[in-house]
């Protein structure tokens, strides 16, 4: 009976959101904030997930770049918390005027120099630009290089709740007392695994728009002229 009772947990623990992540009302709690992979103590599990937990602290350094790269630029034009990085862009290029420039090296990356003296603000914000695209260009080629990587990582997850029952039959009684923790770690150690390819191609997405605003909206202006581009012509994304 026992027996019977430890596959159900299981069952339970497995099916995610539904069966464990509602309150009394029937309500979906709110998720708390992701605390990084689990150790399953299942050894053939657990070198998979230490892998799916070293890209996931490299994709959290990345999300953070992001946050501190508009923190940075907001701060530096004094512009409200949270202003969208090329709304923060389009606003450099209003106050420089033509006094800036971009320049794109061979790896594509764009960088700012001012032509003539420039307030303190846009100087600041400059700076703020020019080291979120160094550390964007970084990133971007680590992320690019992550796909096969992660897919592979994904379809080895989908095979460990199967995995599991063989892991613990056999009935053995200490075994049946340690399966809610082990399928409890197994299941929100899936969902970051599963969840590895859209934040990896939402920071993909973000941070090459980012690049591609910072070279169109200082890139001279048709028909000659100065260093910035007639009419802040950027886009207007959040990021």
């Amino acid at each position: 009976m026992r027996f019977v009772w430890g596959w159900v947990v299981l069952g339970l623990l497995l099916c995610g959101d539904d069966a464990l992540a509602k309150d009394k009302k029937g309500k979906k709690k709110k998720k708390k904030e992701d605390e990084g992979i689990e150790l399953t103590g299942i050894a053939a599990f657990d070198q998979v997930f230490a892998r799916v937990g070293e890209i996931d602290q490299r994709l959290a350094a990345s999300e953070l770049e992001l946050r501190t790269g508009k923190g940075n630029l907001n701060e530096a034009l004094d512009l409200k918390r949270g202003t969208p990085i090329t709304n923060g862009i389009a606003e450099l290029q209003e106050r420089a005027g033509n006094k800036l420039s971009v320049a794109v090296n061979k790896q594509a990356v764009p960088k700012l120099t001012a032509d003539d003296a420039v307030p303190s603000d846009v100087r600041s914000a400059m700076d703020a630009v020019n080291a979120m695209t160094g550390n964007f260009s970084t990133s971007l080629t680590e992320l690019h290089a992550l796909g096969p990587e992660i897919d592979g990582l994904v379809k080895e997850a989908k095979k460990m709740p199967s995995r599991l029952k063989d892991e613990f039959d056999g009935g053995a009684l200490d075994k049946l007392f340690t399966l809610p923790k082990v399928s409890k770690a197994l299941t929100h150690d899936i969902g970051i695994t599963t969840g590895l390819a859209d934040r990896t191609e939402s920071l993909t997405t973000r941070m090459t728009e980012v690049m591609t605003v910072v070279r169109t909206e200082f890139a001279p202006a048709q028909g000659g002229g100065g260093g910035g581009k007639q009419g802040g012509g950027g886009a207007r994304k959040k990021k």
